[in-house]
């Protein structure tokens, strides 16, 4: 496994990857969190601010997860 800063060519995969493990948390009523998961696809954006984005991929590159640090 590798854990790098995310690349371009990931961010849309990134977000999905997001909005699915976020989907998966149990017992949060996700119909109730009108335009939440645009901001978790947000990644471009997220990037664009500033925030430190990285990813976790496997030797054979899938990725795997990420991780948004956004400092103060």
């Amino acid at each position: 496994m590798i854990v790098r800063p995310v690349r371009e060519a990931e961010y849309e995969a990134l977000g999905d990857l997001t909005v699915a493990a976020y989907r998966a948390i149990p017992d949060v009523p996700h119909e109730a969190t009108d335009g939440y998961e645009d901001e978790l696809r947000a990644v471009a954006r997220r990037v664009k601010v500033g925030a430190e984005v990285v990813v976790a991929v496997s030797d054979g590159g899938v990725l795997l997860g990420g991780v948004t640090f956004v400092p103060d």
